[in-house]
């Protein structure tokens, strides 16, 4: 049994950092995308900003804009595109993480419900037989004595 309660933690610990990969994966998507949305609202006023000469006076009224503009091309730098992503597609693929983040949490749930099972046959088996228990929490209470 505690064979195989490593081996289930071992497996709930990889399905658990799985499922922090695709969470990082779907937040980079979703900054992508809103990035790109926020980006093509303000190029507009980017470009009248550009034909005032950079005016004072068009910047102050329009600062908000002007600044998530410069905000969303530094992005597009930093990231190295040249060119944008279809929005549609980055909604597919955040779907489809969506969906593969949704199947490995369940995985994880019965994993996790499966560890669980053995852990308690574990502990009863050890007070059937009258063995010292070899729980986190017994060695918690004897370091108390």
């Amino acid at each position: 049994l505690s064979a195989e309660i490593e081996k289930t933690t071992s497996a709930c610990s990889e399905t658990q950092n799985k499922i922090k990969e695709i969470e990082t994966k779907m937040a980079e998507v979703s900054k992508l995308h809103n990035t790109i949305i926020d980006y093509a609202r303000t190029k507009k006023t980017f470009s009248e900003y550009k034909q005032s000469g950079y005016s004072k006076k068009f910047y102050e009224a329009h600062e908000k804009e002007i600044l998530l503009h410069r905000e969303a091309k530094k992005y597009f730098n930093e990231q190295n595109l040249t060119k944008l992503p279809d929005t549609d597609s980055l909604k597919k693929e955040y779907a489809a993480l969506l969906s593969e983040k949704n199947a490995a949490y369940s995985e994880y749930r019965k994993q996790r419900e499966y560890r669980k099972m053995l852990i308690t046959a574990k502990t009863n088996v050890e007070d059937f037989l009258n063995l010292p228990k070899t729980t986190k929490k017994k060695k918690k209470d004897e370091m108390v004595l």
